[in-house]
């Protein structure tokens, strides 16, 4: 038989054959070859693969430091198995109670709990819970407890549970309780889902649970809550280990067991079946079932009795509970130590790069694993269980204790601890908030210190000594003052730092660089002009006959966008034909298109700022090329065709850089004014922006954690405006948080604006190298990035602050700004008037001569140099003597001296008023005070009062050999403890008293038709008491008595 290899795939298998008898096929998926002969060889590389043995080493050295606190910590459950008995009260009816600790933060309570039952046969009295000997209601625990009543209180109605508030932690969140009739079997369950502490919305410690009906035991939040915590808790094989619960069989040993082999057997079938698809998940999916569900559902070792307590406290559990599961021990041995040996074989015949690389799947893989599809899993078992199966979850196995009779705490201590409470959770947060804020703001500054490279300068700094402020030896770019200065600074300056020439011994240097030997050429070099229509003005009717024509300032309107021939006589001469243009074959583009007009997309030219006007990005474009030669004959051409007229207003020369040692880009645009009033006004940009990110792994997680953090701050501005509304906005810092949300939407707007103009530069270039590459766009983009970055860096500074308001210090500066904004404010409008009336009058009398007052904003600008003290009083006496010093005088005492001084003075006065009263209250939230008073309460606890005073009883015998004195001390304390006898004597009989008047209150409550059965009840107390638990009278006949006096008529 012969297999059809071609026509063969995953959905059928075709074969030749020359018989008709019965035969079949299966799929075989080939591991990846081992050569173990290679492996041996080659066992001395081993070190090479650091990786992998970083990787094995990990996981051994974390099982066994895991196992040692595993089995610790199954020791510690062992403890909290079992229902605890309560002694008190006694009776021979009982009852189990299960409470459910919640498994929020900090859910656990240290406060005394009081439990109390109401039937439709009567009620209990209050029962204290508690257990000597081992810790209750504390995080995610169930609390069991046995109590035993005189009688029962039939069917239950409500549970009323409360605590005292004492402790360091007192808040409870109670999940639900659990009540059992141990007699009937009945089990009643009560939901409580509700915080029982002083914080909380309602501020109660008590609350009423009534029983819960069938509606509300299958409700959807109670199952799938219920179904997900156990399933996370108890069924995740890795998040079990720590909070698996102590009543489960599957202990932390063998869960932390079964996860090591199960990792190891993932590593051996990752290794096996690396770079063949998601086989591998397959093959480990029956090794994942096997391996926990057997640990899981094996049955405990049975508990033999015995009556000698020396040989089985010689025998002990941990040697029964190693003998049970030796086999499985033993089987998880040999298969992780097969396992790891076989994937270090695997890694010794791959490598090293490609061990790494397999490192960080296996990595990665276990990390998606654990903490995503695993936590998904029991989610979505959890919504499928409260949906469609909707069946309460099981009773606990078993519960806890009691003491006296007691009532909920006093309301005006309540409202005390209420207060205090409250103020230590703001606290708390605002120091949480403040350690939060500033990890983020570090973070924050480290990536926008990346974003501004200090590299930025020194390329700028190269690029403008290359082209601009040249040596001596070159013409700098201040000394163009007409068409052919330009042209002689193109041939001297610009073309020779464009095109590298030869090394110092005559070798040529690679095409692309220029001048300075580190910077690369990206697309070739352009020089782009724009011009005006002729006529765009009127020449005045004294002049028409001298002055033919005017050409006004640059503007849209006038902008001229014909396209021109050139001829030998007149440069710019209308074209009648349309223009062929020729192909650009990286020398010299055909002379029409350098006088072809070409609008803003064709060039892709960027709008430019200037001095004078503000140019588009259109115009009369010239590349020149990729060598001087051709750069020399476009610039000729241009020179000699007279390609810079009286029209000309503005000549762009734009190329673009790469510095492949700091990965920046120099984006370089030099623009040369010619004003309608002649002259020539120069101006720079040089641009360094990084568009390819080169993270390390701190830089990585700086950005990763940035965005988390601005994504968070982001829904939680939402929560609070989705309830303000439009009410949001009247709050200054509710402004601040709308910037920065506005800043971050516009920094991913530009991130992506940016990326996309690169890659479509790239493209352009890798599709014709000869042709100019306009970056000018994706660096404007990132120039913009990078301010915006500086906004957010300076805005959350000043959230920062904020956060500090709980300091008096800040308190006082925060109050101060704000009360000085209404006089300020009403002081600025005749301010600004006056400040307006001096530039208006500099303007007219100086801008025709002095270029600091040559615009009306360059006045403002400099008036406001002078306010602070930098100002040419030489320069303005050159102009006019009377008007120049009548106008520095004038300014200087009005605005200086008198103006500047009341806005000192109204600053000085709101911070007297404010530190006045601030001085005078009390800081609720001083965070120095409270840190301190808390590191001082955690370190300074000290041993009880009878350890010290015998260990400086003993110091003093020890130091000090006078006998007397030892008998002195032995006296006064002999003293001490005949007056801790009498003060207990005193107490006693203040109590005897107090009870005696409440027991005379009571009997005259009573009525008259109740006095018997009363006074009887009370002998039947007394004589208990005096027999001292040997009274004829049973607990049960107290009761029936109490009962009958109470309740019954």
């Amino acid at each position: 038989m012969q297999i059809v290899v071609l026509g063969t795939n995953r959905e059928q298998i075709l074969c030749k054959c020359n018989h008709l008898t019965s035969f079949g096929s299966e799929l075989f998926v080939a591991p990846n070859p081992s050569d173990f002969d290679s492996v041996f060889n080659n066992f001395g590389s081993l070190a090479q693969n650091v990786a992998v043995l970083a990787l094995i080493s990990t996981i051994l050295g974390g099982y066994i430091i895991g196992v040692i606190w595993a089995r610790r910590a199954d020791k510690r459950d062992l403890l909290m198995v079992g229902p605890t008995i309560l002694t008190k009260p006694k009776g021979s009816y009982h009852y189990l109670i299960t409470t459910y600790t919640g498994s929020r933060r900090n859910a656990g309570t240290t406060a005394k709990v009081i439990f109390k039952m109401s039937g439709d046969k009567g009620e209990t009295y209050p029962v204290r819970l508690r257990d000597r000997y081992r810790p209750c209601f504390e995080r995610q625990q169930e609390s069991a407890f046995v109590i035993s009543y005189p009688q029962g209180i039939g069917d239950l109605s409500y549970v009323q549970i409360w605590h005292d508030n004492s402790g360091s932690s007192p808040s409870w969140y109670l999940s639900r309780i659990l009540v059992k009739d141990l007699q009937t079997e009945q089990m009643w369950s009560l939901f409580c889902e509700n915080w029982l502490a002083v914080e909380s919305e309602d501020g109660k410690v008590c609350r009423i649970l009534p029983v819960a009906n069938e509606e509300e035991m299958t409700n959807f939040s109670h199952l799938f809550s219920a179904r997900a915590i156990k399933g996370l808790a108890d069924g995740h094989i890795w998040f079990s280990i720590v909070s698996r619960p102590p009543t489960s069989n599957f202990t932390r040993v063998q869960r932390l067991s079964c996860a090591l082999c199960l990792l190891c057997c993932t590593m051996i079938t990752s290794a096996m079946f690396y770079n063949m698809g998601e086989q591998r998940y397959y093959c480990t999916a029956g090794k994942r079932v096997l391996i926990t569900k057997a640990d899981r559902y094996h049955k405990p070792a049975r508990c033999h009795r015995s009556t000698n307590i020396n040989q089985s406290a010689q025998t002990g559990n941990t040697l029964q509970y190693f003998s049970h599961n030796f086999e499985r021990y033993c089987c998880g041995f040999l298969s992780s130590n097969f396992a790891t040996k076989v994937t270090i074989g695997f890694a010794i015949q791959w490598g090293k790069e490609t061990s790494t690389e397999w490192v960080i799947a296996m990595v990665t893989s276990f990390l998606q694993s654990a903490l995503l599809l695993q936590p998904v899993k029991v989610v979505v078992l959890a919504v499928v269980f409260a949906i469609f199966i909707r069946k309460p979850p099981p009773p606990p196995r078993e519960g806890e204790k009691v003491k006296k009779y007691l009532s909920p705490p006093d309301p005006t201590k309540l409202k005390r601890a209420r207060a205090k409470r409250l103020k230590e959770i703001k606290m708390n947060a605002a120091l949480t908030e403040i350690f939060v804020f500033f990890f983020f703001l570090v973070c924050l500054m480290d990536v926008a210190q990346y974003h501004r490279d200090p590299n930025t300068y020194l390329l700028s700094k190269t690029l403008s000594e290359t082209f601009v402020n040249v040596d001596s030896f070159s013409i700098p770019l201040d000394w163009i003052v007409d068409a052919d200065s330009l042209w002689m600074w193109s041939r001297e300056t610009l073309i020779p730092g464009l095109y590298a020439g030869k090394w110092y011994n005559g070798k040529k240097i690679e095409k692309g660089y220029i001048a300075n030997m580190e910077d690369y050429l990206v697309g070739i070099p352009r020089v782009r002009m724009v011009r005006v229509k002729n006529g765009t003005c009127t020449v005045s009717s004294y002049f028409e006959d001298t002055i033919p024509e005017c050409n006004s300032q640059y503007s849209v309107a006038n902008r001229d966008d014909k396209n021109y021939n050139r001829t030998k006589k007149n440069g710019w001469k209308v074209d009648v034909d349309p223009i062929q243009s020729g192909r650009n074959h990286g020398h010299i583009l055909s002379c029409l298109q350098r006088w072809r007009h070409q609008s803003m997309l064709e060039l892709r030219g960027f709008p430019y700022w200037g001095t004078i006007a503000t140019y588009g990005g259109s115009g009369y474009a010239a590349n020149l090329g990729y060598d001087q030669l051709t750069a020399y004959t476009v610039v000729a051409d241009l020179h000699s065709n007279g390609w810079i007229s009286k029209q000309t207003r503005a000549v762009f020369v734009e190329f673009t850089v790469y510095n492949a040692n700091t990965n920046l880009f120099g984006i370089i645009s030099i623009l040369i004014e010619y004003p309608s009033s002649t002259g020539v006004v120069n101006k720079v940009q040089l641009q360094a922006a990084r568009f390819y990110l080169q993270l390390n792994g701190g830089q990585t997680l700086a950005h990763v954690l940035v965005i988390f953090f601005m994504l968070y701050f982001l829904y939680r501005e939402g929560k609070v405006l989705y309830k303000q509304r439009w009410n949001y906005f009247k709050g200054f810092w509710n402004w601040v948080e709308t910037i920065l949300v506005i800043s971050q939407f516009s920094l991913i707007v530009l991130f992506l604006a940016r990326l996309y103009e690169v890659d479509r530069n790239l493209l352009q270039l890798r599709e014709n190298p000869n042709d100019y590459v306009a970056f000018q766009y994706a660096g404007q983009a990132d120039a913009t990035m990078t301010t915006i970055l500086g906004i957010l860096v300076f805005f959350y500074i000043l959230r920062f602050l904020r956060l500090l308001r709980f300091n008096k210090n800040f308190l006082i500066i925060g109050t101060t700004l704000s009360r000085i904004s209404e006089p300020i404010f009403s002081f600025f409008v005749p301010f600004q008037s006056g400040y307006l009336a001096f530039a208006l009058f500099a303007f007219s009398v100086f801008g025709s001569e002095l270029e600091d007052y040559s615009t009306f904003v360059r006045t403002m600008v400099t008036q406001f140099s002078m306010t602070l003290g930098d100002f040419d009083f030489e320069a303005l006496m050159s102009v006019s003597v009377v008007f120049g010093s009548l106008y520095f005088f004038a300014f200087i005492g009005l605005n200086v001296i008198v103006l500047m001084n009341m806005f000192i003075a109204i600053i000085d006065d709101s911070y007297a008023e404010v530190q006045e009263e601030t001085a005078e209250k009390e800081n609720e939230f001083e965070l120095v005070d409270y840190v301190v008073g808390k590191i001082i309460e955690k370190f300074t606890r000290s041993k009880p009062s009878q350890r010290r005073r015998k260990r400086k009883e003993e110091r003093c015998v020890k130091n000090n050999n006078d006998a007397k004195l030892i008998a002195t001390n032995k006296c006064f304390s002999e003293v001490d403890l005949i007056c801790n006898k009498l003060d207990k004597l005193f107490e006693t009989i203040e109590n005897g008293v107090k009870e005696d008047n409440k027991i005379e209150t009571q009997i005259c409550s009573v009525p008259e038709e109740k006095k018997d059965s009363y006074y009887e009840f009370l002998c039947l107390i007394e004589s208990d008491v005096v027999e001292d638990c040997k009274s004829p009278f049973s607990p049960a006949d107290l009761y029936a008595k109490y009962v009958e006096i109470m309740y019954l008529n």
